[in-house]
């Protein structure tokens, strides 16, 4: 009885495995057509230009794409009423001139705030807290997007990100990420055709393992945790390798060097200009 339960395990195993694998030579063709080569790595800008202008900000995003990036990242949470806002972290505090917990403040509230009152030259005008309808709405026909799902201590926040993207048209030029596993299964369940990416540090026992688990098509580890041997494991089954987030020109050009499809970094110039061929 013991063996046959292990049997149905191992076959269970092996079919959640073989639907990553579909599904992520379908991530990475969806990839590469984001490429504006196919011998160059996406260039995703990290919260838009975030080396370069207020994180998560339209004009940070405005940026990136000046910058030669092909996709711009961002980060979402809802608002106490339960509107997706634009923002990394769980407070407002770092980045805006307000403080206390994004999901505690209303929507009005936090579109009161700057969030460019913490960058070191200020802008002259107050920079809002964008809504992730407005990003969406600033950037179909102009660039992709790469939306990492923040505050899935409500799990809402799943649902309404991807009510969103379809209500917008834009399930080909978005990508879901997370470090919640959990919250990437429930968007497999509500999503089958969105890309979906599995965000990590450390060093999982079974990367391709971990993708089937929660159904993503795409690894998407920490830079320093990437060897060639860990993205051409993640080839053979499909999966694309996305790192972030590697600013300096020497680890753009190892991770080129490791052959990974998408490369986030704060800076998006310094990607492109590494990435360019003879370089």
């Amino acid at each position: 009885m013991e063996e046959a339960k292990i049997r149905r395990a191992n076959r269970q195993r092996g079919d959640e495995t073989m639907q990553a694998m579909r599904r992520g030579q379908r991530s990475r063709h969806i990839l590469q057509a984001w490429r504006r080569s196919p011998t160059e790595p996406l260039v995703v800008g990290h919260r838009g230009a975030a080396g370069w202008a207020p994180e998560n900000t339209i004009l940070s995003f405005e940026r990136a794409i000046a910058l030669g990036a092909d996709a711009v990242e961002l980060d979402v949470h809802l608002s106490r009423e339960g509107v997706p806002v634009v923002i990394h972290d769980h407070h407002v505090d770092r980045t805006t001139d307000g403080h206390g917990a994004v999901d505690e403040l209303s929507l009005a509230e936090l579109r009161a705030l700057d969030a460019g009152a913490r960058w070191p030259e200020r802008p002259a005008e107050r920079v809002p807290i964008p809504t992730l309808a407005e990003v969406l709405d600033w950037a179909r026909g102009r660039t992709r997007l790469v939306i990492e799902l923040k505050g899935t201590h409500r799990p809402e926040l799943v649902d309404r990100t991807i009510e969103l993207v379809r209500e917008r048209g834009m399930v080909e030029a978005v990508m879901l990420i997370s470090f919640d596993h959990l919250a990437l299964r429930r968007a497999r369940t509500l999503a089958d055709d969105l890309c979906l990416g599995a965000l990590y540090v450390g060093r999982p026992a079974d990367p391709v393992g971990l993708a089937a688990a929660c159904g993503a098509d795409a690894l998407c580890p920490q830079w320093t945790l990437v060897s060639a041997d860990d993205v051409a494991s993640a080839h053979r089954a499909g999966l694309a390798v996305c790192v972030w987030t590697v600013n300096e020109p020497s680890d753009i050009a190892e991770m080129l060097a490791r052959g990974v499809d998408s490369i986030t970094s704060d800076f998006p110039d310094r990607v492109r200009m590494s990435a360019r061929p003879g370089r």
